[in-house]
């Protein structure tokens, strides 16, 4: 009968191999309890990566609108606000105006126009806002703001209404400054002509946040504002009566562009109830992606536990072998 056998060296290292076999074996069915999910994705999938594959892709589609949802958020959240304090400055201002206009003497007007013109600052201040380093109201030229600052261009507009006359004409003059062409657009308006570009939240839903500073419904809530501040400079030739009938016209003109900014924060509102619904649908669909892909990777608990009790068995197995051929020796073998 012929015998084959190994050499001692031959033979340890058999049994390291083997015990590194065990080893890596026990650690990754371990691993495989513990998550829940297969070590090996190619073995568990038999080499067909195709679903897998579409799934990661989708997933990684929903993580993008993901991020342009939560973006166009942060946008439409900080301009809401920004209009809150716009209409309520303005409120303010309305009030003010129509206190001024049953007051006796002039310096209730004057103190009106001069809190007109620091309540025009705090309206251009706020359409200045950004946001993680980006300006909301200039449309694509978010690197800056959006206006400038509201004494230059309380500054700027001086020179126009000087010696006016009447009331109607200061009017017209105003109306004329911040009409699209006039004066704004040169001394008062930075940012660009150009809106925004539309946030993609889905496939086929889009998010148009085109809401700019010079926008007709801002440039009229600026207006009065500047008007206002305005109503009891010298430079502009207006009487104690003028400027009493003027300051009560600003007053009803100021209440009309509060609604008109009521609107605005209407459409923005409109803008957030549907950046709401994308939210709910991409997280409905990343949960559905990661359970199906969850689904495509698990491993059955049971075969894995009975796998690693069969593992570990083997192992001690293997101890038990290696102790014992360790203490093989001639001595031993002459007993």
């Amino acid at each position: 009968m012929t015998m084959t056998s190994i050499g001692d060296l031959a033979r340890a290292f058999v049994l390291k191999r083997q015990n590194a076999v065990l080893k890596s074996d026990l650690n990754t069915l371990t691993a495989e309890i513990a998550s829940g999910r297969t070590q090996n994705v190619a073995r568990h999938l038999a080499g067909d990566y195709s679903y897998l594959s579409d799934i990661e892709r989708s997933l990684r589609v929903v993580q993008g609108y993901g991020t342009a949802t939560n973006e166009a958020v942060l946008f439409t959240d900080a301009m809401q606000q920004v209009l809150e304090t716009v209409q309520k400055t303005t409120q303010d201002l309305s009030a003010d105006l129509l206190a001024a206009g049953n007051a006796p003497g002039p310096a209730i007007r004057d103190s009106v126009a001069k809190s007109a013109a620091e309540r025009f600052a705090t309206v251009v201040s706020s359409l200045n806002t950004s946001i993680a380093g980006r300006g909301l109201f200039g449309g694509v030229a978010t690197d800056g703001p959006a206006l400038a600052p509201g004494e230059r261009i309380l500054d700027a507009l001086r020179p126009a209404v000087a010696s006016v006359g009447n009331p109607a004409d200061f009017l017209a003059v105003i109306d004329a400054w911040f009409a699209p062409g006039g004066g704004f657009d040169t001394a008062a308006y930075q940012g660009a002509a150009t809106s925004l570009a539309p946030f993609r939240v889905g496939a086929d839903t889009a998010i148009h946040l085109d809401l700019r500073a010079d926008d007709p419904r801002l440039r009229s809530v600026m207006a009065q504002f500047a008007a206002a501040a305005l109503s009891t400079d010298p430079s502009t030739g207006l009487n104690t009566a003028d400027v009493a009938a003027l300051q009560h016209q600003l007053a009803e003109r100021v209440l009309s562009d509060s609604d008109r900014l009521t609107g605005l924060r209407s459409d923005l509102g409109f803008a957030q109830s549907r950046l709401e619904e994308a939210s709910s649908r991409l997280s409905a669909e990343r949960t559905a992606l990661d359970y199906a892909r969850g689904s495509l990777l698990s491993v059955d608990p049971y075969d894995s536990a009975t796998r690693l009790e069969e593992t570990e068995f083997r192992l001690e197995s293997l101890y038990a072998v290696t102790a014992r051929l360790s203490r093989l020796s001639l001595m031993e073998y002459l007993r």
